[in-house]
């Protein structure tokens, strides 16, 4: 082989060598970002999960605090069914 053929196969690798570089460095970020959305549908999930169980437990204590009020002035209400929770 010959220098110039030696120089082009050369340059022809290094050439080859940079874009699989760049793939890779794209595939590392696709990455991430699959791995930082995949983190915020998580946490979005569980804060709504934590607002609706903020929300009974709000009606629930609006519920008892009326009963309670209700049964000082001497009214007693009368017993709700059981609520099935989820």
């Amino acid at each position: 082989m010959n220098a110039a053929s030696t120089d082009t196969q050369v340059a022809r690798l290094q050439g080859r060598m940079a874009i699989l570089q760049g793939q890779q460095e794209q595939l590392s970020r696709e990455e991430t970002l699959a791995a930082a959305q995949s983190t915020i549908e998580t946490n979005d999930v569980a804060m709504s999960r934590r607002a609706q169980a903020q929300a009974q437990a709000e009606a629930f204590d609006q519920e008892r605090q009326e009963a309670l009020t209700a049964a000082t002035q001497g009214n007693v209400p009368e017993p709700k069914p059981a609520k099935n929770v989820e």
